[in-house]
């Protein structure tokens, strides 16, 4: 009888911590997929912005959100997610963020579009890099990654990235 209790309970338990790990979505009527995607793509630009690059840098430039594209769509969504500028050197640099929930049980990592790649290696102002983050959570992943954008695949395999491209937090 305490079986028959128990084992729901925990299905229900187990659901709830896959949800909360790999981030999936809620199911209400209302909900707008990519609202959610774009959410999680916000937190992690963030972290990236005020944790990672910090207050030596400046963001110079930002792409409009999720909320600012849904009223009217603007072209600068094309650009990289980001254009900072360091505070002592003046030097500029474009920044795509990139955040990937799962981790390193796979052994290959979608990167960035083959679309928005070719749109990125076409900047020739700054250099651009992409900022990739993986497991965790957006606003705390486990690894990040720098990947100069002429190096960088649509698809690369995780000892590519580990070892040539990963940032000690």
């Amino acid at each position: 009888m305490i079986i028959a209790i128990l084992i729901p309970i925990l299905i229900f338990a187990l659901y709830k911590i896959y949800i909360f790990e790999y981030h999936l979505p809620p199911t209400k009527q209302s909900y707008k997929p990519d609202e959610y995607y774009f959410k999680i793509g916000e937190k992690f630009e963030d972290f990236v912005r005020f944790n990672h690059f910090g207050s030596n840098y400046e963001a110079i430039h930002v792409t409009p959100s999720y909320e600012e594209n849904c009223m009217e769509f603007n072209n600068e969504s094309f650009k990289p997610d980001l254009k900072m500028m360091d505070s002592i050197t003046g030097e500029e640099f474009w920044v795509e963020c990139k955040y990937r929930s799962y981790t390193h049980h796979k052994k290959e990592y979608q990167v960035i579009s083959e679309k928005q790649l070719r749109r990125h290696r076409n900047i020739i102002d700054s250099p651009v890099f992409v900022m990739l983050g993986i497991g965790g959570k957006p606003n705390k992943p486990l690894y990040l990654y720098k990947i100069p954008i002429a190096q960088c695949k649509p698809v690369m395999n995780i000892g590519h990235l580990y070892y040539q491209f990963q940032i000690n937090k």
